[in-house]
């Protein structure tokens, strides 16, 4: 069965605005996040999968492709279930690897 390779390659960013005081969810200032799992596979017919995304701050995810959506696209401190949606690939059994 031929596969989508998704790289999960989301581009997170802090909303808001800047603290004057240190926030303490923060031990360094910045923000932190981590994306498992990191890599995932999809089949040409398209699917659904999740992901969960961790992190200390809000951040807002985007996907660079037309076929690869993203729900929900932003969240906030703590654990955020994200779902994958791939749609099928135009050239069947064909395979490609691609970025999400």
């Amino acid at each position: 069965m031929s596969t989508i390779l998704i790289t999960l390659a989301m581009m997170l960013a802090v909303s808001g605005g800047i603290d004057p005081l240190p926030d303490p969810s923060k031990p360094d200032g910045g923000v932190k996040f981590e994306i498992s799992p990191t890599t995932t596979l999809f089949s040409d017919k398209g699917e659904t999968k999740n992901i969960i995304v961790t992190a200390n701050s809000d951040w807002t995810a985007t996907s660079g492709q037309s076929w690869c959506s993203l729900a929900p696209d932003k969240g906030g401190n703590g654990q955020t279930l994200v779902k994958i949606n791939a749609t099928a690939n135009p050239k069947g059994s064909d395979p490609y690897h691609s970025e999400c």
